[in-house]
């Protein structure tokens, strides 16, 4: 069969027309790819708190530093807090439950009674409410618990522990209403100073937990670690 010479020319044309058509077709779907294939090689995002002391005139100059690394839809967090009293302490997550408020830490400024004492119900207004426990089940948000890290002899402690980020959230919106965790907009306080030490009576705490349980000895700020 034979093709003229009208027909070869236009045959070639057409030819050459779709391979440029092909090949702007896989640019484009490589072009597309790309944020897929940048967000599954991101790396953990970490953040880190600087514990510093608070009521240490009472609290013994508590301080650490607390990193919360998240990979894979789990939370790592790794404590070391010294300058405590021997014994165990809490220590927890804090933050607002309503809005987009960022919690800071409690100054002398919110000391309101003036007794010189910074207590647990005076770091509401800038710290929010206690939401995430150090335990051995953090997301299960139990804050009364005598699973909390222990501080040596020397008056230290480490904790690590992992929580799933899905269940950790799902725990947040069941108790608090809250959507994200929000790690960046949360402060650490640490707690506790031993029994036998003396406080003012004007020291406020839950109702039925003695305030030397709950009194604030450290607080740091969450950061996302650039």
């Amino acid at each position: 069969m034979m093709i003229n010479t009208y027909m070869l020319r236009h045959l070639k044309h057409f030819t050459s027309y779709s391979a440029k058509i092909l090949l702007r077709v896989a640019t484009v779907a490589a072009l597309l790819a790309l944020p897929i294939a940048a967000l599954a090689a991101t790396g953990p995002k970490v953040f880190h708190a600087d514990l510093m002391p608070l009521n240490a005139s009472v609290g013994g100059g508590a301080h650490g530093t607390v990193t919360l690394t998240v990979s894979n839809g789990i939370l790592t967090i790794d404590a070391d807090v010294k300058g405590l009293s021997p014994g165990m302490h809490m220590i927890h997550i804090h933050g607002f439950t309503f809005g987009d408020k960022s919690a800071t830490c409690a100054s002398m400024a919110q000391d309101v009674n003036g007794d010189g004492i910074i207590d647990l119900t005076e770091t509401g207004p800038v710290s929010g409410t206690t939401l995430i426990p150090f335990t051995d089940q953090p997301a299960s948000l139990k804050i009364p618990s005598d699973k909390y890290p222990v501080a040596n002899a020397s008056g230290e402690f480490t904790y690590r522990e992992t929580v799933s980020l899905k269940d950790l959230n799902m725990a947040l919106k069941k108790n608090f209403g809250i959507e994200d965790v929000q790690l960046d907009k949360r402060v650490i306080y640490v707690h506790g100073i031993p029994d036998s030490s003396h406080l003012p009576a004007t020291v406020g705490s839950l109702p039925g937990v003695p305030a030397n349980l709950t009194l604030p000895v450290a607080c740091g700020v969450i950061r996302e670690s650039k």
